[in-house]
């Protein structure tokens, strides 16, 4: 947006909308706004009216990050639902994935 570059319509096709809003600039210009309506969906969240979009977390790591700090630092384990390596991790890690529901899936395998 800062750049003036331009963006591909054809998925506008489907009736989709894009709208931008400079989230920094508007803190600079209306901090008291900003409060205001943090805390509105603060509460709200609170009060079970509004809660987090579902998601899905897919981490991506080669062999050489499995018992390695590296591999701590990139997700907690409770945290995934896919991991794609290229290689069967070495124990314990692929039944610690199984019990905690996440999907591996190795490079090459044949699903």
């Amino acid at each position: 947006i800062y750049q003036n570059s331009q963006i591909g319509l054809t998925a506008f096709r489907r009736n989709l909308t894009y709208t931008a809003i400079d989230l920094a600039r508007m803190v600079q210009e209306q901090p008291d706004l900003c409060s205001e309506l943090l805390h509105d969906v603060l509460r709200l969240v609170s009060e079970g009216q509004l809660s987090p979009l579902p998601q899905q977390v897919f981490l991506v790591a080669d062999h050489s990050k499995f018992n390695r700090p590296a591999m701590v630092e990139l997700a907690r384990i409770d945290h995934l639902d896919m991991l794609f390596t290229d290689a069967q991790p070495p124990d314990p890690y692929p039944a610690l994935l199984a019990e905690a529901g996440v999907q591996l899936v190795i490079a090459g395998d044949k699903p």
